[in-house]
């Protein structure tokens, strides 16, 4: 890890390492089942897709392995940011659990969502207390106020950029029907569309900074790939998804107001070299011969 970290370093990339909590936590829960609310568990291989995932909020002893695990990230990562994740939270294990529903009565916590705010914001005093700044996904102010002064990496649409905004947050702009990479970029395609078709001029008509009335600012744009979808499909796949709508991202990101550019692509036909014919394993079926690659 630290290996990756200075590489990255030597770039001028800085590391962000995520925490994800208090979802997305099934791969610990496999090596520590007694994280998980009471009843009975359910450790069984997933292939990669969390079943019971959510760390029991009522659990004293959780908050101070969590402590002990962000002791050892703060060692590692030596940037000024951590991410505790808050995304995806399902909240029937919560819903059911006397522990946790007592911890809601006692502080008067009127749903889950307002639980997993509260959540984020006891980890979000550790991460302060350590002299690093928080940020999760924006889903985790879904229940009241983060304290402890995040960044907000706002990824479920467009709204969820401008609530953010509006309610003050330093913001990400990370919005999947926009910056997911791993989502199909015609409908015959190959790749993922629960966000929708996410191709080269949407990514790159998109303005990452909408005007709202509110204190947050946009500090950066962040595209996404999961890897599952490059290991399913393979390398040539990841290539074609990535280039070049990373580097038209890239462009949306640095130049303010290229989202509100109208008209084609800049460039775009002079710059994009058509795929060779002796590799046709570059282009997708039902691409063109002279598809980009």
């Amino acid at each position: 890890m630290r290996a990756v970290i200075d590489h990255a370093a030597f770039r001028n990339i800085e590391v962000i390492p995520e925490f994800d909590l208090p979802g997305h936590s099934r791969a610990v829960a496999r090596l520590h089942p007694e994280i998980l609310c009471g009843g009975p568990v359910d450790t069984a291989s997933s292939a990669g897709y969390d079943l019971r995932k959510v760390w029991c909020a009522g659990r004293e002893e959780n908050f101070e392995m969590i402590e002990r695990i962000i002791d050892e990230i703060c060692a590692v990562f030596p940037g000024a940011i951590i991410h505790t994740g808050g995304d995806e939270v399902p909240p029937e294990q919560w819903e059911t659990c006397p522990d946790c529903r007592a911890l809601m009565k006692r502080e008067g916590l009127e749903d889950t969502a307002a639980l997993n705010t509260w959540f984020e914001n006891r980890v979000g005093r550790m991460v302060a207390d350590r002299g690093r700044r928080q940020a999760v996904w924006n889903e985790a102010a879904d229940g009241g106020a983060l304290e402890y002064d995040p960044v907000i990496w706002a990824w479920e649409n467009h709204e969820s950029v401008v609530k953010a905004l509006r309610a003050g947050y330093d913001v990400v702009n990370m919005t999947s029907q926009y910056y997911y990479f791993d989502m199909k970029q015609s409908a015959s395609e190959v790749g993922l569309a629960w966000g929708g078709i996410v191709d080269l001029t949407k990514t790159y008509g998109y303005d990452p900074e909408p005007e709202v009335q509110g204190g947050g600012r946009v500090i950066g744009v962040n595209g996404g790939f999961w890897t599952e979808t490059f290991l399913w499909n393979g390398e040539w796949w990841r290539d074609y998804q990535l280039f070049p709508p990373a580097l038209r991202f890239g462009r949306n990101g640095m130049v303010a107001g290229v989202g509100k550019e109208p008209g084609r692509l800049p460039g775009a036909s002079r710059r994009l070299a058509p795929c060779p014919a002796g590799r046709a394993g570059s282009r997708l079926p039902g691409r063109s011969r002279g598809g980009y690659t």
